[in-house]
């Protein structure tokens, strides 16, 4: 019995020191291919939030205050009627089935209520 649970380790054992002594190539991602906008919020001062891409800069609505953020700077919106309106650019339009992806660092200070991240 203790040697066919030698047999049957042995094999794992080969393919675990095959897997962590031998190098690997690495892949990295392009995270700019088919990339809309990129706002960093970085600027601490204006009305502008700049995109990194140079395409779709926005223009801070009803005063969003620039502050310090977990990371560089960020803004701080009242929870009433601060936003960042961008242009209608066309490559903003897409269907609602297609796929997207949207990502955002937010600190909500309120639990109640409903606070839109994204919106067109």
């Amino acid at each position: 019995m203790s040697r066919i649970k030698l047999l049957s380790i042995l094999p794992v054992s080969v393919f675990a020191a095959f897997f962590f002594l031998f190098p690997f190539s690495q892949t990295n991602a392009d995270i700019t291919t088919g990339l809309v906008s990129h706002y960093k919020l970085d600027e601490a001062s204006g009305t502008t939030a700049v995109d990194s891409t140079g395409a779709n800069n926005g223009t801070l609505t009803n005063n969003p205050a620039w502050t310090t953020g977990k990371i560089g700077n960020g803004l701080s919106f009242d929870g009433t009627n601060d936003y960042v309106n961008i242009a209608n650019e066309s490559n903003f339009d897409f269907e609602r089935t297609n796929s997207f992806s949207a990502s955002a660092w937010v600190k909500n200070n309120s639990t109640t209520g409903e606070y839109p991240i994204l919106s067109k």
